[in-house]
């Protein structure tokens, strides 16, 4: 049993799960996202204690947090799809219309080179980049179908110093896209026997 979950038990089925070595207020403290809610739980070590520090209800949000420091202020900010908490649990912003189709973690990364991060999602049929202090930026939708996209990498994959977005779909292989939203590549693989 952890210590303040009110009698909830903790086992295999939190498959979401973050653990983060975050020193806010010098103690350790663990990220879970599981059944539409995120826990903040302090984790003392030398006597195997979980204290829940602060419970937040998400609609449909059961991938992993991501925590980074948005607004450069020191002070990391945990983010879900379409969601932004602070350190202590408080709503930031949400976007409801990005919570309601979560499909994969998001990432965060500086990809314009503004020395800010942007916030990208893979929803169905959409990548969806937002700014660090969540304005929209761009998509790049598929017209052809509604695949649903994988949680997207982050790098420089042609060596023009500018970062890609790199994602596949569960049907139509891998995908490039540009910094700006642009296809660059599509590689269609095929599975067979």
């Amino acid at each position: 049993m952890v210590k303040g979950f009110k009698n909830k038990i903790i086992t295999g089925f939190l498959v979401f799960t973050i653990v983060c070595m975050i020193f806010w207020n010098s103690s350790t403290e663990a990220m879970i996202s599981d059944d539409s809610t995120s826990y903040s739980i302090d984790i003392d070590f030398s006597n195997l204690l979980f204290q829940v520090e602060w419970v937040y209800p998400l609609e449909w949000s059961s991938e992993t947090p991501c925590i980074i420091d948005l607004d450069r202020d020191g002070v990391q900010e945990i983010l879900t799809t379409g969601f932004c908490l602070s350190s202590t649990g408080e709503l930031k912003w949400s976007k409801p219309t990005l919570a309601s189709s979560p499909q994969s973690s998001c990432v965060v990364a500086d990809i314009d080179n503004d020395n800010y991060v942007e916030i990208i999602y893979a929803l169905s049929g959409q990548i969806y980049v937002m700014n660090h202090d969540s304005s929209y930026k761009w998509d790049y939708t598929r017209t052809d179908d509604n695949s649903l996209f994988t949680s997207p990498c982050i790098a420089d994959v042609d060596g023009d110093k500018l970062f890609e977005i790199i994602t596949s779909t569960h049907w139509d292989g891998l995908f490039c896209i540009s910094n700006e939203g642009e296809l660059q590549w599509q590689h269609t693989f095929s599975i067979s026997g």
